[in-house]
């Protein structure tokens, strides 16, 4: 095993294939870097990739069977609950692959005003970095937990950028 000190800084892969929502993808790349800096996780690769609907779709309904149509966000973990690796602070240098995070734009847009998409994305992938670590929302306690996660990363995210992303995971279901 070795630690962290020995790794490399992270790879991240910003892919943009859709085409129906512009944005600043450079800006965009920026925020995914320093949002992975602010978890703490340089060390890891990740990958996030900006897709249309139509394969928004195709996704969540192979991988979901019980889905219907696109959603906004899914995230792949390459590994079942890093949380608990991280503490013990030994990872594998073949395992430093954080995972994949799939958005959709167009998705977003239905939800938000489409001038504020920019702002609203570094929100997403907060979310989505959560769910590859192995927070989730299935229960009020996690669901909780991941807020927190969530809010405690965007204030400092917020604080750097003049911004005001908030959780995308409600403090409770109450």
């Amino acid at each position: 095993m070795v630690t962290f000190s020995t790794f490399k800084l992270a790879t991240v892969l910003i892919r943009n294939t859709q085409r129906a929502v512009r944005l600043d993808v450079k800006l965009f790349d920026q925020h995914v870097q320093q949002l992975m800096r602010l978890f703490e996780l340089q060390q890891f690769d990740v990958a996030v990739l900006l897709i249309g609907q139509a394969k928004m779709a195709e996704i969540n309904t192979r991988f979901n069977p019980d889905a219907k149509g696109a959603t906004d966000i899914l995230s792949f973990p390459f590994h079942e609950n890093l949380r608990a690796s991280l503490s013990s602070k030994s990872i594998l240098p073949w395992e430093c692959d954080l995972g994949d995070i799939f958005i959709c734009p167009k998705m977003i847009c239905q939800r938000f005003d489409k001038s504020i998409l920019q702002e609203q994305l570094p929100v997403y992938v907060t979310h989505g970095i959560c769910h590859l670590l192995g927070y989730i929302h299935d229960d009020e306690k996690s669901q909780i937990e991941m807020h927190i996660k969530e809010r405690d990363i965007l204030e400092k995210f917020n604080r750097a950028n003049g911004y005001y992303c908030l959780p995308l995971t409600p403090p409770s279901n109450k």
